[in-house]
């Protein structure tokens, strides 16, 4: 029976501090699996959830020479901030990242990086998305990512959607079904790319308007700013009175599973009688939202209201 590859969360190689990380007397001595695992041939990629002044610096770079030593065994490492809501208490009392110390993070990750595709011909540690977002430095060209092995936990997963986006409606050969103005809404922390993205589209449909709002998350509070955390709670209170339109996008990653239902538990129903519009969920795939756009229309919620 084959098991290669399979997910580890690594966190830091250091027994003693992941020892007190993970509140688990025996969570030091689980790291000798490693090399049990690189010896049997077993391959492994990685994650490190980074929290700042405690794993992330001196201790962070322990933990690349540490897990990089076992490539080929170790194919890849992901590395992603911790993130924090405002239900802490009682908690272990972290620090959210600013745009300096996720600078300073990156930093250390890509320098590691080009150590190791100048070593062993791969980069191995693949810092995730929300560093280049937070830092306000461009995202890596799709190279960087070689075979996107870690796009799992969502590293990479920005590039691939802008450029399915962007070369989809580079070579969109069709013209409007109809002339229809959009509002959608995102997470605080991709909404310039998702702006960025939508310009583009109007400047090739200049009959088309569509708005951006980014969502503040205080559902959740903290530092948490991802669109798939959104609720509708934050749209309403964000958004009844200011929108431009009578459609409203939403997208998919904000629904759970079903796909019918916000993490508050609002239903798309429940969204669209709220500020009296149509609901679009838009696909997370780049190429797809293209499509959406141009059609206006989606798989279940287009026909069931009226604008």
């Amino acid at each position: 029976m084959h098991i290669s590859p399979i997910n580890i969360s690594v966190h830091t190689t250091n027994p003693d501090l992941r020892v007190r990380m993970m509140a688990n007397k025996n969570a030091g001595t689980a790291l000798r699996c490693l090399k049990t695992f690189a010896d049997a041939g077993i391959q492994m990629n990685c994650q490190l959830v980074l929290c700042r002044g405690i794993n992330d610096g001196d201790e962070l770079r322990r933990s690349l020479q540490n897990l990089t030593s076992l490539y080929p065994a170790v194919q890849s490492i992901a590395a992603v901030p911790s993130g924090l809501t405002r239900y802490r208490r009682g908690l272990y009392p972290l620090t959210a990242y600013d745009q300096q110390s996720s600078a300073e993070t990156l930093d250390i990750l890509e320098e590691w990086g080009a150590k190791c595709l100048e070593k062993y011909g791969s980069r191995i540690i693949y810092p995730g998305d929300e560093w280049y977002l937070a830092a306000q430095r461009p995202v890596p060209q799709g190279e960087f990512y070689e075979d996107y092995a870690q796009l799992e936990n969502g590293v990479g997963m920005w590039r691939l959607f802008r450029d399915g986006f962007l070369e989809t409606l580079e070579t969109e050969k069709r013209s409007l079904l109809a002339v229809r103005n959009m509002d959608m809404v995102t997470g605080t922390l991709a909404a310039p790319l998702i702006q960025e993205m939508m310009e583009a589209f109007c400047k090739k449909y200049p009959s088309v308007k569509l708005t951006v709002h980014p969502i503040h998350n205080d559902f959740f509070g903290g530092n948490v700013s991802v669109a798939g955390l959104v609720t509708a709670t934050d749209i309403v209170a964000q958004c009844k009175g200011r929108l431009k339109s009578k459609v409203l996008g939403v997208p998919e990653v904000m629904l759970r599973a079903e796909k019918d239902r916000f993490l508050d538990d609002w239903t798309l129903e429940d969204l669209e009688k709220e500020l009296n519009v149509r609901v679009c969920v838009l696909p997370v795939d780049g190429r797809e939202l293209v499509r959406t756009l141009l059609e206006n229309s989606h798989k279940k919620r287009m026909n069931k209201t009226q604008e």
